[in-house]
């Protein structure tokens, strides 16, 4: 008996060993799933920055930085829900770490992200241009923001805002905190939630 479970011994442990090691398919589904994460969120983040720019554009040309700020407040958030309501497989998202909607909040997760943005920057290192984390079920994709100039007519420096923008970003977001950036600053993150059953 004692000479079967010997030779019986190095078979289980070779056994357990195996189950223990990831497959190269398993990898390769990964990484598969990765790439594909990586397209739907480069073009849902596209999609959304090209929606509410030309919204943006048209709206500072047509009453200068107060009129866009109304324009931003009455349809950013619709605009944002529209671009993923056409695919039941990914929800897109705008987070930063000083937000001026609170909807906008990051959650832990996001903020530890930007934090990291933040030192990498502080650091002279460049961002990445996206960053891809695993959460249940699914990939959540996230995108740098970068401030750019047209940002600073409402973002910038509040000394140069006129009375009229400060005083209605007083009244529409009390708890704004969402000024003071230079064109380069990190301004936040698109988020895109992707489920891994659609891909």
């Amino acid at each position: 008996m004692n000479h079967y479970l010997l030779l019986a011994a190095p078979l289980m442990l070779l056994m357990y060993s195996s189950c223990d090691r990831p497959s190269t398919a398993d990898t390769t589904v990964n990484t598969t799933d990765h790439a594909a994460a990586a397209e739907i969120g480069e073009q849902a983040s596209a999609k959304l920055m090209k929606t509410l720019g030309t919204q943006l554009k048209s709206a500072l040309q047509q009453g200068g930085p107060e009129n866009a700020l109304h324009v931003c407040q009455q349809i950013a958030q619709p605009l944002t829900a529209e671009v993923s309501r056409d695919d039941v497989n990914f929800k897109v998202t705008r987070t930063a770490l000083k937000v001026r909607n609170p909807l906008n909040a990051p959650d832990v997760t996001s903020r530890e992200i930007m934090e990291k943005w933040q030192r990498l920057m502080s650091g002279g290192e460049d961002l990445p241009e996206h960053e891809i984390i695993e959460s249940g079920d699914q990939l959540v994709f996230y995108k740098p923001i970068m401030t750019q100039e047209i940002c600073l007519k409402c973002h910038g420096d509040s000394n140069s805002f006129s009375a009229e923008l400060r005083s209605n970003l007083n009244r529409l977001y009390p708890k704004d905190e969402a000024i003071g950036f230079k064109k380069g600053d990190l301004r936040g993150a698109f988020r895109v939630e992707i489920s891994t059953d659609g891909l």
